[in-house]
């Protein structure tokens, strides 16, 4: 069966993509452009999290 691509989906010949189908997609790109940029904010966080230096002597609990 041959194949189309119409920007931005690829689809099989003679198969039409509903606005429902259209907007699925849409969303599910958002969800995920989402959830990149919360695991980046998340990993940033971690970063400062762990560049923050730390000392601990026995009996004196934190110092920064």
């Amino acid at each position: 069966m041959a194949e189309v691509t119409l920007s931005p989906f690829r689809v099989d010949e003679g198969y039409a993509i509903s606005k429902t189908d259209r907007r699925m997609r849409v969303v599910k790109a958002e969800n995920e452009t989402e959830r990149v940029a919360e695991t980046a904010r998340l990993r940033g966080m971690l970063h400062a999290i762990n560049s923050t230096s730390l000392s601990v002597k026995e009996g004196q609990g934190l110092k920064s």
